[in-house]
């Protein structure tokens, strides 16, 4: 592997702003680890989202491609910026790279997007199945694996000869035009990137802005509240991905010659690794309480082998009660 190419950029790095990153990517890949894990847990074990079908099932999706990206690009990106180069083996390397963030993506634009159907087609969303929602997700996968397909043939033709490590973004990348002339997976990229960003970005803002009116509208018809719930989610997941993913949208049209700022842009985009967990225990009632009642249980069980663990036990018991009841 090549990695003379942007070397000297690493007199860029400061050790405060290495250090910086890597603990925000730490903590970031740990949060989305035991985030995520606890959130399939919940979903297909105890069905702790009292959710429709259909976004129980986006969830379950979304949070495995989160642990995608976490275990394939950021524990690596960890690493590197721990050890200033690349240490781990070239087929990892390769993998860095083509893990590709159009599947986070696509999966958040198919969840607000359902949500916002769900609101506009009540008596017709009832009869959505989990195997519908599977379905769906499945041809997302598939959507977004075609869009990155060229990527994937070029390092297939050229990639021994052009993959090298990038010391400005400390990630993999491949030299396509620099050591074979070779122009077309560049501007390929450009454009898929582009298109791709665009049209997500876009459909994540229309479709939660859309569901936010939708669900005023129908609360004013029925003379209530609009449901704190629907509306909180939607607002954080908004708030999410315009944090982590505006940055880099916004530089990448333009050379910029500031590394600072690439790895920046390059970097917040984990935000959003970690940032489902906090807003489904923080909206979501059912997943609360689930996570609330599993610590106690836990803590309850710990308890028991003392002396007083028949007093412990029926003290738990009616504390998950009111849990339970809301009192």
């Amino acid at each position: 592997m090549t990695l003379q190419k942007n070397q000297t950029d690493t007199q860029n790095l400061g050790e405060l702003e290495r250090n910086a990153w890597i603990t925000f990517n730490t903590l970031a890949a740990l949060i989305s680890l035991l985030g995520n894990s606890a959130i399939l847990y919940a979903t297909i074990k105890y069905h702790a989202l009292k959710l429709h079908k259909v976004l129980v099932v986006v969830i379950q999706h979304l949070a495995i491609a989160d642990m995608f990206q976490i275990v394939f690009k950021v524990l690596p990106t960890i690493l590197s910026f721990y050890t200033r180069s690349w240490v781990l083996p070239m087929c990892y390397c390769h993998l860095q790279y083509h893990v590709s963030v159009f599947f986070t993506a696509f999966l958040t634009c198919a969840l607000t997007t359902s949500k916002m159907l769900l609101i506009k087609f009540p008596f017709q969303s009832r009869i959505w199945s989990m195997k519908q929602g599977h379905n769906m997700c499945a041809t997302i996968w598939a959507l977004a694996l075609c869009l990155h397909s060229p990527q994937i043939a070029a390092s297939i033709l050229y990639g021994k000869e052009t993959i090298y490590f990038e010391f400005i973004w400390f990630t993999c990348n491949y030299n396509y035009k620099g050591v074979l002339g070779i122009k077309w997976p560049e501007y390929v990229l450009m454009i898929t990137f582009a298109s791709g960003s665009f049209v997500t970005f876009s459909v994540i803002v229309y479709s939660s802005i859309t569901l936010l009116f939708l669900a005023k509208r129908i609360a004013m018809l029925q003379h209530c509240d609009v449901r704190a719930q629907g509306v909180s989610t939607v607002i954080l997941t908004l708030i999410a991905q315009i944090t982590s993913y505006l940055p880099w949208i916004v530089i990448y049209p333009f050379d910029v010659k500031v590394p600072q700022v690439w790895r920046f842009a390059q970097n917040i985009q984990n935000l959003n690794l970690m940032a489902n967990f906090f807003i489904y225990a923080g909206t979501v009632e059912s997943f609360r309480n689930f996570l609330l009642n599993r610590s106690f249980h836990e803590r309850l069980v710990r308890s028991s082998h003392t002396s007083h663990s028949v007093s412990v036990y029926r003290s738990g018991r009616r504390s998950i009660a009111h849990l339970e009841t809301g009192i």
